[in-house]
């Protein structure tokens, strides 16, 4: 279901063209001693070499999610969020922030956005461990709906030996849609909904009774992803957009 976007950030793939600022990002003195990152020291080379080996396998096995928080507007990265150390009914989730962007409140919005990734796999929790002095993260942990557990020592994932402060949140089921009557269907967005979509809001006759000029292929690419993570009005959210369909077909 990537990508997936929301008013402040994207969440996706990570790309080749992010493994010189994700290697600039993790020089920096915070994100080194919070992030926990698996390895001691990365370049563009050796992430460039990650991006095409594990964290492409990963992805592909669905077993670890090595993604991309970038900015919605230019597609720059600027910062990173995990999915990994999944079990039958939970994942746990790490992210870190580009310190050029900090104080925006990006990883709030990235972890709305994985939490509805985590909603649509199955899974019905995820958790998080953080430094018990890395506030910022435990803000915004419990600021997206985290519940603050114990503290205690702990394997991260460097393989460091430290104190580890534990957070849960709860998943609810996905919603009730698909909903289905005798003439329709209501369902949720997927990414393949984005071409017939575009059939009908790229008429000029729709587009003038709408906010938005016709819309393009890109523009259909992105207001889909960004129709995804607007799938429900529990947990905080605020939108819901559905797909109607008569005898299989797209109606809106």
């Amino acid at each position: 279901m990537l990508p997936i976007r929301n008013d402040q950030v994207v969440l996706r793939a990570m790309h080749p063209q992010d493994a010189s600022a994700y290697a600039a990002g993790t020089d920096d003195a915070a994100v080194r001693e919070h992030g926990h990152l698996p390895e001691p020291e990365y370049t563009e080379d050796t992430v460039l070499a990650l991006i095409r080996g594990p964290i492409r396998d990963g992805l592909g096995r669905g077993d670890l999610a090595v993604l991309t928080i970038a900015d919605p507007s230019t597609d720059d990265f600027v910062g990173s969020l995990v999915l990994f150390g999944a079990t039958d009914t939970s994942i746990e989730v790490g992210f870190w922030i580009h310190p050029d962007h900090r104080g925006e409140h990006l990883s709030t919005a990235a972890l709305a956005l994985a939490t509805e990734i985590v909603r649509r796999s199955g899974f019905t929790s995820v958790t998080a461990r953080t430094a018990l002095e890395n506030v910022a993260s435990q803000r915004a942990l419990e600021r997206s709906g985290y519940e603050r557990g114990t503290s205690q020592r702990d394997t991260a994932p460097s393989g460091e030996s430290t104190i580890l402060m534990h957070y849960r949140r709860p998943i609810d089921p996905p919603s009730l849609f698909p909903l289905t009557t005798d003439r329709l269907r209501l369902r949720l967005h997927e990414h393949q909904d984005a071409q017939p979509l575009q059939r009908i809001y790229g008429r000029e006759d729709v587009a003038q009774y709408l906010l938005d000029e016709p819309w393009s292929e890109p523009d259909a690419v992105r207001h889909v992803s960004e129709r995804i993570a607007q799938a429900g009005l529990d947990d905080g959210g605020t939108k819901l957009a559905l797909v109607i369909e008569r005898e299989g077909l797209m109606r809106r």
